[in-house]
């Protein structure tokens, strides 16, 4: 079993035995959750404290203790590591997720690396606990609004997209699966990142639960991008 030493700034496990194993995190203050990631490794969030500046952080570490730091000074508040409760899993979509008080909202934090953000549809929720349920998809208890909330879609495929600097570039980008077959595509709205640093909105079709998120852009040099 694995633990964390918030106080100590540690990782531990313990055998059926009782044999205890520490391993140092340095750098790190008030270390969170731990769970076990789809890459076989144990995975867990700290915070890094410098005065009044809080910044999250996210973790790997190897189960013969080899640890590497996978993402590093995101600001608390609007990804990883902020006000947040015990809900920190890995999805059924290769992704972690964990809760966030503030904003009110879920971050999706890739074994990369890559946050991005779900808003909660209940106005201050508190999101304290998430699960993965019998359905695959990620269920969220609301301990303000006394409500339990699902995230029928929690990811999809971006596509490999290839670009000339100069001419406009117009296609589907990712496509994913939603839970519900019901939805429209007016339920959804989307936005995409192009690698660059530039962000658009996007366009979503489909139905019966199949969509595709399409958009257009100019780049100013050529790149092959993987979009998100």
């Amino acid at each position: 079993m694995w633990f964390t030493e918030s106080s100590a700034d540690k990782v531990g496990k313990i055998t059926t035995a009782g044999v205890i194993t520490e391993y140092p995190v340095k750098g790190a203050n008030l270390l969170g959750s731990i769970t076990s990631g789809p890459d076989g490794n144990l995975w867990f969030e700290f915070l890094v404290i410098k005065g009044t500046t809080l910044s999250g952080s996210l973790a790997k570490i190897t189960t013969s203790g080899v640890l590497t730091i996978v993402k590093q000074g995101y600001p608390v508040g609007t990804g990883f590591g902020g006000k947040h409760g015990n809900g920190f899993v890995a999805g059924s979509d290769g992704a972690f997720w964990l809760d966030q008080g503030y904003p009110n909202s879920l971050a999706r934090v890739t074994t990369s690396g890559v946050v991005s953000e779900v808003a909660l549809s209940s106005a201050n929720a508190c999101p304290s606990d998430l699960a993965v349920g019998a359905d695959k998809k990620l269920w969220v208890v609301e301990a303000c609004s006394g409500t339990v909330e699902r995230l029928s879609a929690i990811g999809g495929a971006g596509k490999t997209i290839a670009a000339t600097h100069g001419v406009s570039f117009s296609g589907a980008v990712a496509s994913y699966t939603d839970g519900t077959t019901t939805a429209t595509a007016s339920d959804f709205t989307a936005s995409i990142v192009w690698g660059d640093g530039s962000k658009t909105s996007g366009a979503v079709a489909g139905s019966s639960g199949s969509f595709t998120v399409s958009g257009t852009y100019t780049y100013a040099n050529a790149v092959t991008s993987k979009s998100r």
